[in-house]
């Protein structure tokens, strides 16, 4: 309220004061003015969607299958479950199979599928629980040099929806992609040590996580925001080490541990823009700080049955790019050879 103008009205003095408060109070409570904190929700999830991917490729990745029988074919499915200590973390309840074949006593080859069967986002965040699908090819034995090439890719719908604020309530709607992919080197050396085997192993890989730009459903809200694109991509150096062996008859168990960093990575910030067609609003955030340096250990137990074929399970933790996050992965598998 101008009070200028109020005087040329013949406004009261007082009740002039009263209307200038109320539009600034108005003003403030605007909703152009959340554009900056929904961006910043949005950002919070996306991160611990980038986390959950990265770590459901790295479990494809290292996924193997090894039993085979008369027909050099070996079949294996496996069911996970995997968490980290977020805030806004996002869950995964997942079953797999995959299937390889033999070509060789020097070289086998399969392919791999992992569903997410039961996911729970962010409150924000829905998608569509799309497979995963892999590819890998093994050469070596397990004492010896043995040298693995493995490449999986993943693209889901996701649906984002949030109300932010009151009385007045902002609410937005919009549909996206969300495109992850990863390959991975791997060279070990296996060697038996008191009837159990060491494989020390480095390995390269490179994984990448992006939420494409979209705009919000202007039938919904008011003051749609469009996002722009974002993701994280690292290209990482890994040095490690595995071991197993029968631990009694049938019963063995199998452990790992090892370090990961990011020689090069890519975090993009985050963006959002509101516009009615008369006035705008940019929110920008810088990308979160990574962990480069990151640590990872997986300990587990496999049983082999009568019929040549082996049950399987355990547990891995690693901790995540973003966040300062940890994630814990719990798995089990039924293998066998036909």
């Amino acid at each position: 309220m101008n009070i200028k103008f109020a005087r040329l009205c013949r406004i009261p003095a007082p009740a002039a004061a009263i209307m200038a408060l109320t539009a600034i109070s108005a003003q403030a409570s605007s909703p152009w003015y959340a554009a900056k904190p929904v961006v910043q929700n949005n950002a919070v999830e996306l991160n611990s969607i980038i986390n959950q991917k990265t770590d459901v490729m790295n479990s494809v990745l290292n996924a193997d299958c090894d039993t085979f029988g008369a027909k050099n074919i070996c079949v294996s499915v496996n069911g996970g479950y995997y968490s980290a200590n977020e805030t806004q973390q996002a869950t995964r309840g997942d079953a797999g199979v995959k299937f390889a074949y033999k070509f060789s006593d020097m070289l086998r080859a399969g392919l791999m599928l992992d569903w997410g069967i039961s996911e729970s986002n962010p409150s924000d965040f829905s998608n569509s629980n799309s497979p995963m699908g892999g590819v890998f090819a093994v050469w070596g034995h397990d004492t010896g040099s043995l040298v693995k090439v493995s490449a999986v890719a993943s693209r889901e719908s996701a649906n984002i929806s949030y109300t932010y604020g009151l009385p007045d309530p902002l609410t937005g709607t919009g549909n996206t992609n969300i495109n992850s992919y990863a390959l991975q080197a791997q060279y070990a050396y296996g060697m038996e040590l008191h009837g159990y085997n060491v494989s020390p192993f480095t390995a390269l890989r490179r994984a990448s996580v992006n939420r494409a730009g979209y705009n919000e459903d202007a039938s919904v809200s008011d003051y749609p925001i469009h996002f722009g694109d974002t993701g994280f991509s690292a290209t990482t150096v890994l040095l490690g080490a595995n071991a197993s062996g029968k631990v009694y008859k049938a019963l063995g168990l199998k452990t790992g541990a090892g370090v990961s960093y990011d020689i090069a990575e890519t975090m993009d910030g985050y963006t959002g823009r509101q516009y009615d067609g008369s006035y705008s609003e940019t929110a920008v955030l810088p990308g979160p700080d990574e962990n480069k340096f990151r640590a990872f250990g997986s300990l587990g137990a496999y049983y082999d049955l009568a019929n040549g074929s082996k049950i399987a399970a355990g547990v891995a933790i690693a901790k995540e790019p973003l966040q300062n996050a940890t994630g814990t992965t719990w798995n089990a598998s039924y293998t066998i050879g036909f």
